[in-house]
């Protein structure tokens, strides 16, 4: 005694998104929701199966983490506290820092090293600016004979445009050379003394502000049981020890 009728009007929703939300409702290992907000939450990937390690709250008062488990419960999944946690990272942070010795005998050997591209590249220019010599001189004879009225002016402003693109060329080149290294050296000191001054920012920072420097620091980190892996970003990664 049911009769059913194929209705007419738009669907408010696709048949797949209606698909994908029943799938999803029905599913076992439903979305993992953070009832608060964690410091180190999202900074860490399991290493045994490389889902994400969560914080939670227990008893009320300690902050631990440990893997989601989001495709399955397995081995080596202990808890860590947020504080020893914190301590780990330091590891971490500390790892990339390195001995005012080692300080001074990276600028020293960038400066050698920058003396001797210098001494190097010295030819290439002279001969660049010989090359500058000569079309500039063409470009005050071009004026010259414009003057002397043997140049039509659609010549002169051919051939004018063509020497002056041609010495603009030459000029930035050269201008290149000697920009090439003027500031490497102080760029270099500012990284140096950010990257000997992490560990002491570290330590000062509450939780929340020792993620945005981990964030800073490395892509991801892996957690084996309570060992910390960084992948670190550039150019953290040529200074980790």
């Amino acid at each position: 005694g049911h009769k059913m009728y194929k209705g007419i009007h738009t669907p408010l929703i696709s048949k797949e998104l209606w698909e994908k939300a029943v799938n999803t409702l029905q599913s076992s290992h439903r979305p993992y929701q953070l009832k608060r907000k964690f410091a180190f939450g999202g900074l860490l990937v399991c290493g045994t199966c490389n889902c994400t390690v969560l914080g939670q709250m227990a008893k009320g008062k300690y902050t631990y983490y440990r893997c989601s488990f989001s495709k399955g419960h397995h081995r080596h999944s202990g808890y860590l506290k947020e504080d020893e946690l914190a301590n780990k990272f330091f590891e971490v942070v500390h790892s990339i820092s390195f001995p005012i010795e080692v300080t001074k005998w990276l600028e020293k050997g960038m400066t050698t090293l920058i003396k001797q591209n210098t001494e190097s590249s010295a030819p290439t220019i002279e001969i660049l600016k010989k090359d500058y010599d000569v079309i500039y001189k063409k470009l005050s004879r071009l004026y010259d004979l414009q003057l002397e009225g043997k140049c039509s002016s659609e010549m002169f402003c051919i051939k004018e445009k063509e020497l002056t693109s041609k010495l603009q060329e030459i000029k930035t080149i050269i201008d290149s050379y000697g920009k090439k290294h003027e500031d490497i050296i102080p760029k270099a000191q500012k990284v140096f003394s950010a990257i000997n001054d992490m560990p002491h920012l570290y330590n000062m920072a509450n939780n929340e502000e020792k993620a945005e420097i981990l964030k800073l620091l490395a892509n991801k980190y892996i957690l084996n049981g309570k060992e910390i892996t960084p992948n670190y970003k550039a150019p953290f990664c040529y200074f980790a020890k």
